[in-house]
């Protein structure tokens, strides 16, 4: 998977007469991955993260079916998880983040949609947004189901989730013994 989860926006000046941006915040957003491997005989799940995401929602309030999300950018290389080892495979042999042109994980959207006739500060929603993935110099089009809130001090707070195949993405993981 491929989430940001708990991303944390803050309001910024308005874009149009509608339309309020809000700024992906580092401080308080994660892009998060999880995987499954066999470790030593052993299943194991292994939680990767980053705080390196950027990004902007234009929100519509008035007619959220005009409000749009802008490129999220993830930076590769400053994935981490619970084993340096690891993280140094990830970056070299599976996502090759060390070359230039691999830095980041790119999503641009396409299409924002399944959001209600209205928003309501602390009320939460629901979201779909489909774009182009781009991992590793490969893209493919994907869709992440979200929900987010307007919060009471006026940021954007919300999750958004999907699966990625590795397959489809030509992320090999290295074949070594106890793997």
């Amino acid at each position: 998977s491929v989430p940001a989860p708990e991303t944390r926006a803050q309001p910024e000046v308005p874009v149009a007469a509608n339309f309020t941006r809000y700024r992906i915040d580092p401080t308080s957003s994660r892009a998060i991955f999880r995987l499954d491997e066999l470790l030593r005989g052993e299943p194991k799940t292994v939680v990767g993260e980053t705080d390196q995401v950027t990004g902007d929602i234009l929100l519509d309030l008035s007619t959220p079916s005009n409000s749009r999300v802008e490129e999220v950018r993830v930076n590769a290389r400053t994935l981490k998880t619970d084993s340096s080892a690891r993280d140094g495979a990830i970056s070299r042999l599976i996502l090759r983040s060390e070359q230039p042109e691999n830095e980041f994980i790119v999503f641009k959207p396409t299409a924002f949609e399944g959001l209600p006739a209205r928003i309501v500060p602390e009320s939460a929603f629901g979201f779909r947004v489909t774009g182009d993935l781009t991992i590793a110099g490969i893209t493919k089009s994907t869709t992440f189901q979200g929900s987010a809130t307007i919060d009471e001090t006026g940021r954007l707070v919300g999750t958004a989730a999907t699966t990625v195949k590795r397959a489809e993405f030509n992320l090999v993981v290295p074949s070594v013994p106890f793997v």
